[in-house]
């Protein structure tokens, strides 16, 4: 827990320092990500978007035990819950993602960062939606914070509608209700 706070207080503190000012064009800008409409520039394959096998196990490593953060439960098989991508792979290429190579592509589907557990019934629903669509039934705080992140880490888009649903739940979140606080009773089974 200490690890992500820290990593998420400085990076909300040099948002902060710097501000979206450091845009030169900075009311199309939310916390570093630029606002704009999306653009399906190219066919979506989803081949083009190939994760590794057992990424559900790394990220359960990860959190030290299989813990899903939309619904705030442990889990105690990894066939109990789905890999869940916070930016969807549809959504990221509609947002830019569309003119990555190839490499990029591979190394968002596969970045722990944006990968989450959930069960296949919340996974199911979340689907390829947006804040301005869905927002989870916990943590909504770090789940928008964690959507700023990602999309600001691979220079994504963000539409008008989602930047106003972001700034809603973000208005009501301390510095803390950023940070995942991650079930220490959950269990880790060996894969």
């Amino acid at each position: 827990m200490f690890r992500y706070l820290t990593i998420a207080l400085l990076a909300f503190s040099a948002l902060l320092i710097t501000g979206d000012s450091a845009n030169s064009d900075s009311e199309n800008y939310y916390f570093g990500v630029r606002i704009a409409a999306e653009n399906d520039c190219s066919d979506y394959r989803s081949i083009d978007f190939n994760h590794v096998p057992k990424l559900d196990v790394f990220k359960a490593e990860e959190l030290d035990g299989i813990y899903a953060a939309y619904e705030d439960s442990c889990y105690n098989e990894y066939s109990d819950v789905d890999i869940e991508h916070l930016v969807a792979k549809r959504e990221a290429h509609d947002s830019g993602m569309c003119d990555a190579d190839i490499q990029t592509r591979i190394n968002f589907a596969n970045d722990l960062e944006n990968v989450a557990l959930a069960s296949p019934t919340v996974n199911r629903g979340k689907s390829t939606k947006d804040p301005a669509d869905w927002l989870p039934e916990n943590n909504q705080c770090w789940y928008v914070w964690q959507w700023l992140n990602i999309k600001r880490k691979y220079n994504l888009t963000i539409d008008q509608a989602e930047k106003n649903a972001i700034a809603s739940v973000l208005q009501n979140c301390s510095v803390t209700d950023l940070v995942l606080d991650v079930d220490d009773t959950c269990p880790l089974p060996d894969p």
